[in-house]
Parts: C-alpha cells; structure tokens; sequence
C-alpha cells in the first residue's frame, strides 16, 4: 500500500517522520480503497461528532452512516459508564448488524483538543453476508497500516 503525504517522498506502508507535513485526501481515499474486498463495501475514519474525515466511498448515504455509527458507539461508550462508574471507558472495538449491513468499528487515535480528549474512529462495512472475521482482519490491518499517520491528525487537529 502506497500512501503520499505533501513534502515526503511516496512510501511503501512505513510513515517517514515528517514535521508540519499534510496528508493528501485523495491519497488517504485511495489507500482505504485498496482495502475494498471480500464483500468489504466501505472504509471510514470518523470523527466523535459523526463527521466523515476520510473514506473509501463517500456518497451523501455514507456521511448518514458515518453519522449513525459514531453515534451508537458513543452511546455504548456512555453506557458503560453507567455500569461501574469507578472505572475508565475499556470499550476499544465493536461489531453490529444493521439492516442491510454488518460494521466492525474500533478507537482508532485520541488526542486532546480543546481541553477535552476527542477520538477518531476506523469503521469498516460490509454487506450483510460479510463475515465477521473478515471485517475484523480489515479493521486491523487498515489500522495497522494508518497507524504512522497519528502524528499528522494530531498536529492538524492542534492547528485547528
């Protein structure tokens, strides 16, 4: 997998330390759509407000859907809470059927921002024969490889 940040040189899946550098959005796309496969129907980074930062497809349906899911993970994120109030959040990942789709959604980063911590999440959906171990393997090895890509949202998010 080939990703291109503005400044550095192509690289082969290994992150090069780059300072003040910008990931293009046509590249960050591009890699989450070599991801596509196995009945595999989209690749998202979601912010914890619902907003689509990158996906693989992007039509006005998936802005809906990247909208719900963060939604309901936040919602269980909350209940969790609820259930022992003595301990941190340690919901990391989840897999859920929806009507006509299966997600594997999990905490991809975290950073601060405004004195409070946000979060960005990875979801990846599959049609409704997806098999779950399929979206899992695709969820970790997508965030494997976004991983180096850290630096950058947090530096972004830092700006804005």
């Amino acid at each position: 997998l080939k990703f291109s940040i503005a400044g550095a040189a192509p690289s082969t899946g290994v992150c090069p330390r780059v300072q003040g550098a910008m990931l293009r959005a046509k590249s960050l796309k591009d890699l989450l759509q070599h991801a596509i496969s196995d009945g595999v129907k989209n690749i998202m980074l979601v912010n914890d407000e619902g907003a689509m930062i990158a996906a693989a497809t992007s039509g006005d349906d998936d802005q809906t859907t990247a909208a719900v899911l963060a939604s309901i993970y936040y919602e269980y994120k909350a209940a969790e809470k609820c259930v022992d109030v003595t301990a941190s959040s340690n919901l990391k990942s989840m897999l859920f059927d929806c009507g006509a789709a299966r997600v594997a959604c999990t905490t991809f980063m975290r950073y601060n921002s405004s004195a409070e911590e946000s979060t960005i999440l990875l979801c990846v959906v599959g049609d409704q024969s997806t098999q779950y171990g399929i979206l899992w393997n695709k969820l970790k090895l997508v965030s494997n490889n976004l991983k180096c890509l850290e630096e950058i949202f947090v530096a972004q998010q830092a700006k804005d």
